[in-house]
């Protein structure tokens, strides 16, 4: 009769034996590495998620240096969604382009004197000035405006003659000039696109780059020949009768 002892060592082996079988370690290896693949995956995704979040924190700025790339000595007009201090530091050191633009109230680089309205009086201004950058608060009406610039550095170029009834100073007056380049190009795409219907994204980012690139060339079209004009068949085009 065998001894219970010896049937109990047989039966451990086999289930030894069966656990560490070639099919049960292939499983095991298939086990492990999906841990791992699923593991590493959830580490790309919190550091894409990271790089997302950084780069809509810092949105303005990135997106202001990438369209600017490769462009050096011009000056860069923009809203206050766009315009920081580092922006404008970042422009002139690395590239030799200056900055021109609205900047919103809350940035921690304005000085309390500048946003302060307490005795103000309408169409007056304010100016703060460092070596390379000036600040100018315009109060118009009960509303104000604060523009940085890194393209006007000196008083005079900031102030200029102000011989107007708004007082307004020759900073404002440049900006005012100059920030209607993307109003213009909204308006003249929304009546002159070549967008057409589909449900294929790719498809409308494209048609977007036509109408982008289209109002762009003749914009360059224009500085190059600013005396010329395109030639209409309805309206006589440059033609003028004697």
């Amino acid at each position: 009769m065998p001894d219970p002892a010896t049937l109990g060592n047989a039966t451990l082996h086999g289930e030894e034996a069966h656990r560490h079988s070639p099919a049960s370690s292939a499983a095991g290896r298939e086990e492990e590495k999906k841990k791992k693949k699923k593991k590493r995956r959830k580490k790309m995704k919190g550091e894409r998620r990271e790089r997302d979040e950084e780069a809509q924190k810092n949105q303005g700025t990135r997106v202001v240096l990438d369209v600017t790339k490769g462009l050096t000595g011009r000056n860069i007009t923009c809203d206050n969604f766009f315009t920081s201090y580092e922006l404008a530091q970042r422009l002139l050191l690395e590239r030799n382009n200056t900055l021109l633009g609205t900047i919103r109230k809350n940035k921690p680089e304005l000085p309390d004197a500048l946003l302060a309205l307490r005795g103000r009086r309408v169409l007056s201004s304010k100016f703060a000035f460092t070596r390379d950058t000036a600040l100018v608060s315009y109060l118009a009406k009960k509303n104000k405006n604060v523009l940085l610039s890194t393209f006007h550095t000196r008083t005079a170029d900031v102030v200029g003659r102000r011989q107007r009834a708004d007082n307004k100073p020759a900073v404002i007056l440049d900006y005012n000039s100059n920030k209607g380049g993307v109003d213009n190009l909204d308006k003249v795409v929304a009546t002159y696109s070549c967008r057409r219907m589909t449900a294929r994204w790719p498809l409308a980012v494209f048609h977007n780059i036509l109408d982008v690139s289209s109002y762009n060339a003749f914009v360059i079209w224009r500085e190059l020949n600013p005396t010329g004009c395109l030639a209409s068949a309805t309206r006589g085009g440059c033609f003028s009768s004697s």
